[in-house]
């Protein structure tokens, strides 16, 4: 079984995230200035976001940034 990689632990924490908040990936999208497709892959561990990335993020779920990335090895 291949380990878990970083990108993948991202996308885990954004969709609980996003899940405790009640929001959509478009919903998000819009909070965060992001594209759907873009808050999907991320999601889905296909990408690895930018600090820029994660701090838009959190402010859109109303987290301080260390929350979406504590954790993650």
């Amino acid at each position: 079984m291949a380990s878990e990689t970083r990108a993948d632990q991202f996308g885990r924490k954004l969709k609980a995230a996003r899940d405790k908040r009640g929001l959509t990936q478009e919903e998000l999208g819009k909070l965060s200035g992001f594209s759907v497709s873009y808050i999907y892959r991320l999601e889905n561990g296909n990408r690895e976001p930018r600090l820029s990335t994660i701090a838009d993020l959190a402010k859109a779920l109303k987290l301080d940034p260390t929350d979406l990335i504590k954790g993650i090895r």
